[in-house]
């Protein structure tokens, strides 16, 4: 897919900023890629030092049916705003955003047309209304940040919670923290039919990214490896398994720390509750641990669990085939910051 990328956002905020991506796909012949634009600093006052209203749309495509292309799109319109405000050396900042949804799966649907059943091309619509508060407080060794987030529409509503801490107690080394907490307000059979948006104690992978908000190498069911990709933020443990999936509520943690070498490997525990479906939903503790191997900018995770809890231990065995299928692995696109303008040049950095 060859394509060109075309923005402004280098360097310096604007009072209009754009991106687009736009790519040409050779097998489907057709075009595909996303596109952003946002109104900066509308707002903008002794309060509220940065406020925003944006447009983003992006259109990639799914595994093919029978070589007839099938697509996914999502579009989001809506604002942000936020605070900044500085004390000696801590750096503390809040974020407000409301946004609306909208995206659409291409499937396939079989329609009787008298004679025998036709495929016919088909779209699954899903709508939220999603509102997101985020405080971070940056301090030279010691920074943290919470994230609530909601999403709602008629036939859905959920609610959730991370937390994250760290300690940089040497140059290339540190403790880290996680939790997360969530939970499902209502969820009516005509959403739960449709999509598999369950909460998840472990970061949660393509199948589960209904809203289509992260970067995935791939959306495959047919390719294992695929699903071995999980999304930042989502979870606090890493064993892909079934197990722990919840219309109802979840909350988890996760601890790492970094061996006494300067080598970006960690031991990690983690550990989750959900309520047990199997057990008139009692809550029932999932537990793993294992070595990770994170920087300490966290750019990308690699986790290769050594010991599970039994239920888990059992569920795994059911759905991978060797252990290279147990390793998980994540990529934090958001702290890979490459809109920047090298070091050195004589333009603000951002």
């Amino acid at each position: 897919m060859p394509g060109v990328f075309v923005t402004n956002c280098i360097g310096l905020q604007h009072k209009f900023d754009y991106q687009m991506f736009p790519m040409y796909s050779s097998e489907f012949e057709s075009m595909t890629g996303f596109g952003k634009m946002t109104l900066n600093n509308l707002l903008a006052g002794e309060k509220i030092d940065k406020s925003s209203m944006f447009v983003e749309t992006k259109s990639y495509f799914l595994p093919d049916f029978n070589k007839a292309s099938l697509r996914f799109y999502q579009w989001q319109a809506g604002f942000q705003l936020g605070t900044t405000r500085k004390t000696d050396s801590i750096e503390t900042r809040i974020l407000w955003g409301l946004k609306f949804h909208q995206n659409g799966t291409q499937t396939i649907v079989y329609e009787n047309n008298g004679i025998t059943y036709e495929p016919k091309r088909s779209y699954k619509i899903l709508k939220a209304v999603r509102a997101e508060w985020k405080l971070e407080r940056i301090k030279p060794e010691r920074p943290f940040f919470v994230d609530i987030k909601g999403d709602f529409w008629n036939n859905f509503g959920r609610i959730y919670a991370t937390y994250e801490y760290d300690n940089l107690y040497a140059k290339h080394r540190s403790f880290t923290f996680k939790a997360l907490a969530g939970g499902f307000l209502y969820a009516k059979n005509s959403f739960i039919n449709q999509f598999d948006a369950r909460l998840n104690p472990a970061s949660i992978g393509y199948q589960q990214d209904v809203f289509y908000d992260g970067w995935f190498l791939g959306r495959n069911p047919d390719g294992k490896f695929y699903n071995q990709q999980g999304l930042s933020g989502t979870g606090c443990m890493y064993t892909i398994s079934p197990l722990g999936k919840t219309w109802d509520w979840t909350v988890a943690a996760s601890t790492s720390i970094s061996l006494p070498f300067d080598l970006p490997i960690r031991l990690y525990l983690s550990a989750g509750v959900v309520p047990d479906v199997l057990n008139s939903n009692k809550p029932f503790l999932m537990t793993e641990g294992g070595i990770l191997i994170m920087p300490v900018k966290k750019y990308f995770e690699i986790a290769f669990p050594v010991f599970t809890d039994t239920r888990t231990q059992e569920s795994i065995k059911l759905n991978t085939d060797n252990y290279l299928q147990r390793i998980r692995f994540i990529v934090n696109f958001d702290r890979i910051k490459l809109l920047k303008w090298p070091s050195g040049h004589n333009r603000k950095q951002e």
